[in-house]
Parts: C-alpha cells; structure tokens; sequence
C-alpha cells in the first residue's frame, strides 16, 4: 500500500532522526487510514519558531485530509520529534471523535 505523506523543512541544526520522523507518521498515518476510510494525505512541516540564546524551538504542523474532512494539529517545542508526536497524538484523538460524532 502507497502511503502519502509529505514531510518537509526538517530541521538541520537539531540532531533530528529522519527514520523515527518516518516510522511515527507511518504508525499514525496507518491509524488514522483505518479509522476513516478513504484517500489520506498527511503532512508534516516544520519551523524554527522561537530563537532564546543558543536554542531554538521547532513548530510542527500537521494536517490531515481524509474523505473530505480535514485535521490540524501544532505545537511548538523545543526537541523537533516531540513536537511532532504531540501533533501526531492530537490528530488520532481528533480523528477519534470525528468518527464517533459522524460515524462516518
């Protein structure tokens, strides 16, 4: 199965794993495929938001379109892979009860 998800401007100056990065949205993106059906994009971007002296926090954003409902998700931390599982958490539980209101 081809999954899309697009994953941009991961942050360079951050010891970042590219593989965790990919293996988490993978887990999510299959999570959220079974929960509603339908053709899913996710992407994934993230930003240098904050510069306090030496570090700087990374947002992560991600968004979700599936069978015409769409889901968001930011946050802003200061490790880039945290961020991004606070963002991945928020959309499985989004998606959650978008299933159980619509019953889609």
């Amino acid at each position: 199965m081809e999954r899309k998800i697009q994953i941009s401007n991961i942050p360079k100056t951050h010891h970042v794993d590219k593989d965790a990065i990919t293996q988490k949205a993978i887990k999510t993106y299959d999570k959220i495929n079974t929960r509603i059906p339908g053709e899913l994009t996710l992407d994934i971007h993230f930003k240098e938001a904050k510069i306090q002296g030496n570090r700087e926090q990374i947002e992560a954003k991600v968004k979700a379109v599936v069978a015409s409902t769409v889901l968001n998700a930011t946050f802003i931390e200061w490790n880039a892979e945290k961020a991004l599982t606070l963002c991945l958490a928020a959309i499985e539980k989004e998606a959650a009860k978008k299933t159980e209101s619509k019953k889609i």
